[in-house]
């Protein structure tokens, strides 16, 4: 990854490829294979990506929860 790397522009293209859990399932593939490679400096920015893509996903969450629709199935 290069230095102008923007987590939040790599989220939003993630999250607009995948969807909010795809989006983060890559992130923490991207993670793994900069945790392999021994790639500090990737693996800084992926972290930031996923928590840029958690704090969406909580949002989003939020959100419907305001709405009256449940964020999501609770099966108990």
């Amino acid at each position: 990854m290069a230095d102008h790397d923007d987590p939040r522009d790599i989220a939003d293209y993630l999250i607009q490829e995948h969807g909010l859990n795809g989006a983060l399932d890559a992130a923490i593939e991207g993670a793994m294979v900069a945790q392999n490679a021994r790639d500090n400096y990737a693996l800084s920015v992926w972290r930031e990506i996923k928590a840029v893509i958690r704090e969406r996903q909580a949002a989003h969450a939020a959100a419907e929860e305001d709405a009256g629709q449940p964020a999501y199935s609770d099966h108990r």
